[in-house]
């Protein structure tokens, strides 16, 4: 592992987007924060909502006329009220390779350790609405190491890493064949990954492959094909785990698959020219009765390039509420932290994003992000040529 940042310059880093200092008081105060809309944690749109925050967390919920006392009120005439959102099995901010390829599984390792707080590319996330990431070791054999969830912008006081051990990243395609560790087909790495599962469940012990086998750490398993994927589902299935599986190309014919293996599906980065029987996959998925979040290809893509596979996906097949949820909710599962991030509900931190329209529609810009209750991005004043009103999808 090529450690390029301590954790202690992690913890002591306030990369903060404009705005952010003047509002670091919000953490002590009771803003209540209202729009015509929100995202609910279905991902339908709620009409006419207001949200309490409190203590960087949202404190109550709202839905039509509110008569409460707080210290201050912020009322959006138009506007969606959304979670924000969060982009899986992403760099952002990974300094470099982020690991060294010496080992076909190296569970010890951490991508933490390569993140820079400092990156402006967290900053330019943050003020396209992506307020947290979940980062994933590059594929360097079989399992490659713990990935992490942070924020992309931490106000001070306001913690940057959310998550830091875990899930444990296996990749089953390509990524993991290398010669020179002995892996050099699908056979063979198979055969590692079996052996390791097989040997970590008779030692015991506090591993990390341990307790991945013992179900009290989750993975995030890279299956670039149909039979990658069937391949993980049996062998993970043999000790009653469900892995988050990251697929895209096949996603039509492992539909049913996946559907059975009641974990969430990560799918994507999308383009305008990706191949229509991929950008259907997500349809299919969410028709199986798949849950899907987004990996938006950050920092490789713009910003804007998770909304942009959310949106494509829908105009290809996925329900928008299932989409919504793949860009906040699922997501957060995916990363272990469905109970913390993603969803607009009581106790769960007040990370949210305000878009000019419904977060699918590619016109909506971001008006302000917030995170932990502070303010930490006011978008660029409203354009002359913007309509009055938008269309939800």
């Amino acid at each position: 592992m090529k450690v390029r940042s301590s954790l202690l310059r992690i913890a002591a880093a306030a990369a903060v987007v404009s705005g952010a200092c003047g509002d670091a008081l919000a953490l002590q105060e009771r803003t209540a924060i209202s729009a015509p809309w929100a995202v609910g944690p279905d991902g339908s749109l709620m009409k006419d909502v207001t949200l309490v925050i409190a203590g960087g967390r949202i404190e109550r919920i709202f839905q039509g006329p509110a008569n409460i006392s707080v210290d201050r009120t912020i009322r959006f005439e138009k506007g969606v009220i959304s979670p924000g959102l969060i982009d899986v099995a992403s760099a952002l901010g990974v300094v470099g390779d982020n690991v060294e390829r010496k080992n076909v599984l190296d569970p010890d390792a951490s991508v933490v350790e390569a993140l820079d707080s400092h990156s402006p590319l967290l900053q330019a996330a943050a003020k396209a609405g992506v307020t947290a990431a979940m980062i994933r070791p590059a594929p360097s054999g079989v399992i490659s190491g713990a990935a992490a969830t942070i924020r992309t912008v931490a106000p001070h006081g306001v913690e940057r890493i959310l998550r830091a051990d875990g899930p444990l990243a296996v990749t089953l395609g390509p990524g993991s064949w290398d010669v020179d560790l002995g892996a050099t087909s699908r056979a063979g790495v198979l055969h590692h990954l079996r052996e390791a599962m097989r040997t970590a469940k008779a030692a015991g012990g506090s591993s990390r492959l341990a307790r991945m086998v013992r179900g009290e750490l989750d993975a995030i398993v890279e299956a670039d094909s149909a039979e990658d994927v069937d391949a993980a589902l049996a062998l993970f299935g043999q000790y009653n785990l469900s892995p988050t599986i990251r697929h895209t190309s096949d996603a039509v014919e492992a539909a049913a698959e996946l559907a059975e293996n009641r974990a969430v599906v990560v799918v994507g980065p999308y383009t305008f020219g990706s191949d229509l029987r991929v950008l259907s996959g997500p349809g299919r998925l969410g028709k199986a009765g798949c849950e899907v979040a987004f990996s938006g290809g950050l920092p490789f893509w713009e910003a804007d390039a998770l909304r942009v596979s959310a949106a494509l996906a829908v105009r290809y097949g996925l329900d928008p509420a299932a989409a919504r949820r793949g860009l906040t909710i699922n997501a957060a599962r995916a990363a272990g932290l469905g109970n913390r991030v993603g969803a607009l509900t009581p106790g769960a931190d007040a990370d949210i994003v305000i878009f000019s329209g419904d977060p699918l529609r590619l016109d909506s810009r971001v008006i302000e992000v917030w995170v932990a209750g502070v303010r930490v991005h006011h978008g660029p004043p409203e354009p002359l040529e913007e309509a009055d009103g938008w269309r939800a999808w």
